[in-house]
């Protein structure tokens, strides 16, 4: 049926060519130009270069619009198995020219959509915190409480809310053809920080701290804090970039397939979406557990300077003046030769 209806719109198409350009404003140049991209984009289609066909056909309509082209590029859509956007297309050519068919052709347009219906999965979003940005695929589309239905195409999708002051909800999930399937939560609010009003030390306790002789601990514990807070922003960053790169791969599959659509292409997407998938999980997890580490360091290099003190003057040493000399007290001598007997020499010096 597929093919039935792929001729029929090619013939359509071609039979309404020259009939609809008088209704449309469009110069010389751009009637030819685009005549010329519609053979080509018929040419390819026939070839099930589809990918290369949809481009001709899209361009062809920016030149001269005609519903009629709807039906052209979302046959390619299909094709190509973008489901929802042929779906769009079909609808746009109902509703632009479904007075102008027809019977037969009528038919086999719903009949394409039908089976479309089987294969499109929906989605339902109920976010009961209302105000919440919802985003899908890293795409927002729209705000809460109630948000769907929402058509996607089967496979892997993310669903992400976001609301300030709210933990983030994000999950991963994937969805067979024709699944419909129903998200409902509740964002959880964050806990507010209250200031913590300082108690002591007064002034008079201050000045009688001593630096403790563990306060080496202290600046330890200062730098493995720091240095785990520079591996986990290091996480951190290479987990954004891998997933920058899952949607990019994401959208240049799902807008086009150089060289044209395979099933091995499509197997090879799949691989190496899972591969950055798999990539972007590991990473988010060493980041988590790094910051987890940071944080447990940082709590013990503040304890660590509450114990010992690592400013204060050293026991016995007034603050603000310099650490008294330890050198032991004595007399300096210098090395000199001394005569003992049979003219012998002998060196002497050190400090008593």
């Amino acid at each position: 049926m597929s093919r039935i209806l792929a001729a029929l719109a090619i013939a359509l198409s071609i039979a309404a060519y020259g009939a609809y350009a008088s209704a449309q404003e469009v110069s010389d140049a751009d009637k030819a130009k685009a005549k010329e991209l519609f053979i080509a984009g018929v040419k390819l289609f026939k070839k099930d270069q589809h990918a290369q066909a949809l481009e001709k056909f899209q361009a062809s309509y920016e030149l001269r619009p005609h519903w009629r082209l709807h039906l052209n590029i979302g046959l390619c859509f299909k094709e190509l198995s973008m489901y929802t956007k042929a779906k769009a297309e079909f609808d746009s050519f109902l509703q632009k020219g479904a007075d102008k068919m027809d019977d037969a052709a009528l038919e086999q347009v719903f009949s394409e959509l039908e089976k479309l219906k089987e294969i499109i999965a929906v989605l339902s979003i109920d976010v009961l915190t209302p105000g919440a940005t919802v985003k899908l695929d890293g795409k927002e589309v729209g705000t809460s409480p109630i948000l769907g239905p929402i058509e996607v195409n089967p496979g892997s999708h993310v669903l992400e809310v976001l609301m300030e002051g709210h933990e983030p909800y994000r999950v991963e999930f994937l969805l067979s053809k024709g699944e419909q399937k129903d998200f409902t939560m509740t964002l959880e609010a964050l806990p507010e920080e209250k200031p913590v009003t300082p108690v002591g030390p007064f002034p008079e306790d201050e000045k009688k701290k001593t630096r403790g002789k563990a306060a080496p601990a202290f600046w330890a514990m200062g730098g493995l804090t720091l240095a785990l807070a520079g591996g986990a922003t290091a996480m951190g960053i290479l987990t954004i970039k891998k997933k920058q790169e899952l949607d990019d791969l994401d959208e240049s599959t799902q807008d086009s397939y150089p060289g044209g659509y395979t099933p091995a292409g499509h197997s090879d997407y799949l691989d190496e979406r899972k591969e950055i998938q798999d990539d972007g999980k590991l990473f988010g997890i060493l980041t988590t557990s790094l910051m987890a580490a940071a944080g447990a360091a940082l709590v013990a290099t503040v304890v660590a300077g509450v114990i010992t003190h690592p400013f204060a003057p050293r026991e016995g040493q007034p603050e603000g003046e310099p650490p008294p000399e330890t050198a032991t007290p004595g007399v300096a001598l210098q090395i000199a030769p001394v005569p003992i007997n049979d003219g012998a020499m002998l060196m002497v010096g050190g400090t008593f």
